[in-house]
C-alpha cells in the first residue's frame, strides 16, 4: 500500500509541475507611485490575464533601521478591472497581495526624482528612464549626481532628447528652475523612490501540495510496514 501511494505522490507532483509550466507565468513590473500599469503590456504576462485587468501603486516607501540601513519596503497597491477597485493592500517582502489566482510580491525598489515641469503638478521619474515633457516632443533622462555631496537631496545630471539625438545635457540643484533651449523647464524637488514588483500565477502548487501530503502518507505507511516485519 506504501509504495502504491508513494508512486502515485510522485505522478500527481509531475502533474502540478506540468499545470505550473504550461498556464503559470512570471514577470517584473516596475512602478512609480501614482502610476496605473495594464499588466497585459508586461511581455511574461501578455495575454494570460483579461485585457482590462491594472495594477495601481498607490503608494512606495522604505522603512529604516537607526543606523541608515533599509529595514522593510512597503507598497500600497491596488488592482483594477475596468474601473472598478477589485482589492488592496499594503505589501511588504513576503506578503503578497493575491487576485482571481494572481500574486503581486515586493522585489525590490529603485531611485526616481520628484520632477515639476512648468505648471504642471510634480510627478515620480524613475532614474534611467526616458520622460516625455509636457507640450514638447522632447525625452528627459535623469541620473543622480554622485559628485553633488548631498545624500539627503542629491543634485541630478539630465539629458535631453529629440529624435533619439541629445540636444541638451546638464546639472540640476534642487529647488532651482532649469530651462531647456528656452523650449521648456523644469524644476527638480526631491529624491524619492520606485517600486519593483514580481508577478506570478502558478496553478499547480495547491496540486504539488496534495502530492507532497500523498508522498508523506506513502512513507508513513512504508515506515510502518518495515517496523511490523518480524526479526529475522
Amino acid at each position: 500500500m506504501g509504495s502504491l501511494i508513494t508512486h502515485t505522490s510522485f505522478l500527481i507532483i509531475a502533474i502540478g509541475c506540468i499545470l505550473g509550466g504550461v498556464y503559470g507565468f512570471k514577470g517584473f513590473v516596475e512602478a512609480e507611485p501614482g502610476r496605473t500599469l495594464a499588466l497585459n503590456d508586461v511581455p511574461e504576462i501578455k495575454g494570460r490575464v483579461p485585457e482590462d485587468l491594472a495594477l495601481r501603486v498607490n503608494n512606495f516607501w522604505i522603512d529604516w533601521y537607526d543606523n541608515g540601513t533599509p529595514s522593510q519596503f512597503n507598497s500600497d497597491l491596488t488592482i483594477l478591472q475596468g474601473d472598478r477597485e477589485k482589492a488592496n493592500r499594503i505589501i511588504k517582502v513576503n506578503q503578497p497581495l493575491g487576485y482571481s489566482g494572481i500574486k503581486f510580491y515586493q522585489s525590490g525598489y529603485g531611485n526616481a526624482y520628484l520632477v515639476q515641469f512648468s505648471s504642471d503638478s510634480p510627478k515620480a521619474i524613475r532614474e534611467g528612464v526616458p520622460a516625455e515633457i509636457p507640450g514638447t516632443d522632447l525625452l528627459i533622462v535623469f541620473y543622480q549626481n554622485q559628485m553633488s555631496g548631498n545624500s539627503n537631496i542629491p543634485g541630478l545630471i539630465y539629458a535631453v532628447y529629440q529624435c533619439q539625438e541629445r540636444v541638451a545635457f546638464g546639472e540640476a540643484s534642487p529647488n532651482q528652475q532649469v530651462n531647456i533651449n528656452g523650449t521648456a523647464s523644469f524644476v527638480y524637488k526631491e529624491k524619492t523612490w520606485y517600486t519593483r514588483l514580481e508577478v506570478k500565477k502558478d496553478p499547480g502548487v495547491p496540486v504539488v501540495w496534495i502530492g507532497c501530503g500523498f508522498l508523506l502518507i506513502g512513507l508513513s505507511f512504508g515506515f510502518y510496514g518495515l517496523s511490523k516485519r518480524p526479526a529475522s
